[in-house]
């Protein structure tokens, strides 16, 4: 039986007992229909989940007992941050979302040339959005640490970062003016951490894919296809899962 999962930002104790805030409660009371008695998981992001059953229900407040403190790890052992160009309507919603669920640990959103530039309010705005978006994705898949969605800024920034730790630098590119690119069969298995450069609907410009070669980075192309933004990213996020990290 499924038990429903929650994001709870507070600390959580086994054997306290404390009332969940209001959209998780309206949730569980309204759209769930849950009842006394029944078990519901909750996460804080720190690691590991907390098994609680409802102790009581009013109208949208609802309140559960801690009992058992569960550790399961749903982490990758490969390390992947996406630099996502920021694309338009709610195709940037859905990368995020899915390259959560496959296992991404940092987004870092960018301006590009071709891509959507907001200004300092709605991108404040938007990267509470996607924050939000982050933790509803972690609530579906069964991940306990939340992965960090960074503030936005210009992809030559982004590009001059260091990822010091980084084993792997990967662009996705398709434009006849590249290097050589980098093969899919040329990843090493024992990576552990990889920086993916996706671009927006219009493509990165020559002079972006250039920086990002003088930073060491490396062209991959996905076949002989043109694919979407957001399908190019959680194409290759799912091919390297596969090759290094926990999808074999």
């Amino acid at each position: 039986m499924h038990i429903p999962r929650f994001y709870i930002p507070d600390e959580i104790i086994p054997t306290q007992v404390l009332q969940l805030h209001s959209d998780a409660g309206l949730h569980i009371s309204r759209v769930l229909r849950m009842k006394c008695d029944q078990q519901v998981t909750l996460f804080n992001g720190k690691g590991g989940q907390y098994l609680a059953t409802i102790v009581n229900i009013e109208r949208h407040r609802v309140t559960v007992r801690i009992d058992l403190f569960v550790t399961k790890n749903t982490e990758s052992p490969l390390k992947l941050t996406l630099i996502q160009c920021i694309s338009r309507g709610d195709r940037m919603d859905y990368t995020i979302q899915k390259s959560v669920e496959l296992g991404v640990n940092q987004i870092l959103p960018v301006y590009s040339q071709r891509g959507i530039v907001l200004d300092s309010k709605r991108a404040l705005k938007k990267l509470k959005h996607w924050q939000k978006v982050v933790i509803s994705a972690c609530e579906q898949s069964g991940r306990d640490n939340i992965p960090v969605v960074l503030q936005p800024i210009k992809i030559a920034e982004a590009l001059k970062m260091t990822f010091d730790k980084s084993d792997l630098k990967l662009i996705m590119h398709t434009s006849d003016d590249a290097t050589t690119p980098y093969t899919l069969s040329s990843v090493d298995q024992n990576i552990r951490h990889c920086v993916l450069l996706a671009g927006p609907e219009g493509g990165l410009s020559h002079q972006e894919v250039s920086l990002a070669l003088q930073q060491k980075f490396q062209v991959i192309q996905l076949g002989p296809r043109v694919l979407r933004t957001e399908t190019a990213a959680l194409s290759l996020i799912s091919i390297l899962q596969s090759r290094a990290g926990d999808m074999c």
